[in-house]
């Protein structure tokens, strides 16, 4: 059931990149800096447009990163248990650790400029908090705590849902109805008591389903290299009026948010997410490979762990200064997102060579030798 996206990576070299995943991701993260900058707006200034926006933006742009996660997701059953949880360790764990603590200094520096007091204790606390798996310091990183809880639930349940697409099916309808089910009664239960959610389990259960999703659609022809381009043309006008037409319908406050279990409607949540998942991979399947976006897609982790320097400590006196710029309408809302949004970015660029050159080993970045040896064999055989 899984061979499709292993021609498109077997084609040429073992380690070749998909090129449109790339584009998706980055469409992704910057979506991400572009969410947070008009979420922002709209909470400081109360403008209706942004508020708009924001609904639009978080309807589905994090779905989009655990479909295309599920999309690439190996043949992990052949790997022993040790060796599985040692490579997510590496590349989900650490990562998640190191951003929260990378971003202790800027809480003193912020602190000591505004003239508050630190409490040492609270920072101790918040690093217990950590072994659970809530991201404290960086917000933003509860993506990867959930990933990681997505992955291992797929290591058990993988060589059983490969056997039929029935079954893959039915687990992620199933797991969606459980995630939604245990996210709306902890929700009601979290107004009077406060619940710990260990490793973002609720949210997993939820995300696995899209993750699901993703392997589901790594089977279809449409999503492989060779198609004819007038089918993602059909599919990205769809999903696109797919999209406008539901995500103003679900009935949320403000906005979907995944990581604190907040997704309005059953169906319409999963309608729009999805529809404006495969929106997003039209769009990246018709872009021509530019090294810039290829970057973005390649260091979507980092950015990610990178951007809650400015959604904290430094958006709210760009979106300041920039507002004097800027109306209210839709277009200057819109312009005026994406020009910050570009701004963040660029300001990460240098960051993230510099982690990447020096701290590889802190966000993620370690060759697989057991993929590769895999990969490296079924060409052998071929």
């Amino acid at each position: 059931m899984r061979d499709a996206p292993n021609e498109n990576i077997n084609a040429g070299n073992v380690t070749q990149r998909i090129s449109w995943i790339d584009n998706a991701k980055a469409l992704g993260i910057i979506a991400v800096f572009y969410g947070h900058i008009v979420a922002k707006i709209f909470v400081t200034y109360a403008i209706p447009t942004a508020g708009l926006q924001l609904k639009l933006i978080y309807s589905f742009h994090i779905p989009l990163f655990f479909l295309l996660s599920g999309y690439l997701v190996k043949e992990t059953h052949h790997r022993n248990l040790f060796m599985f949880m040692k490579n997510k360790f590496m590349t989900r764990i650490v990562p998640f650790f190191f951003f929260n603590i990378l971003i202790l200094p800027c809480y003193f520096i912020n602190a000591k400029i505004s003239h508050q007091s630190i409490d040492i204790s609270q920072y101790f606390q918040g690093l217990l908090y950590l072994l659970t798996g809530t991201a404290i310091f960086n917000p933003i990183t509860w993506f990867l705590a959930c990933l990681f809880s997505v992955e291992v639930i797929n290591y058990f349940l993988y060589p059983l849902l490969r056997k039929s697409i029935i079954l893959l099916c039915m687990a992620m309808v199933l797991f969606y109805i459980m995630g939604w089910g245990l996210s709306y009664k902890a929700a009601t239960i979290n107004q009077y008591i406060t619940i710990q959610y260990y490793w973002c389990i609720p949210q997993a259960m939820v995300a696995y389903s899209f993750y699901l999703f993703g392997d589901l659609i790594a089977t279809f022809p449409i999503f492989h290299e060779k198609v004819n381009p007038y089918l993602n043309i059909l599919l990205l006008i769809l999903t696109a009026v797919c999209v406008l037409a539901t995500f103003n319908l679900n009935n949320v406050n403000y906005s979907v948010l995944l990581d604190m279990c907040k997704y309005g409607s059953f169906l319409l949540f999963p309608l729009t997410a999805i529809a404006g998942s495969l929106c997003i991979i039209s769009v990246s399947r018709l872009m021509p490979s530019f090294s810039f976006m290829s970057f973005l897609g390649r260091n979507t982790l980092s950015l990610m762990g990178l951007n809650f320097i400015f959604v904290n400590f430094t958006n709210i006196s760009f979106i300041h200064y920039s507002m004097e710029f800027f109306s209210e309408n839709h277009f200057s809302v819109f312009m005026q997102c994406a020009f910050l949004t570009c701004m963040t970015l660029l300001l990460c660029v240098p960051l993230v060579i510099l982690l990447k050159k020096y701290l590889p080993f802190m966000i993620g970045y370690r060759k697989d030798k057991d993929n590769e040896q895999a990969l490296a064999n079924s060409m052998i055989q071929k």
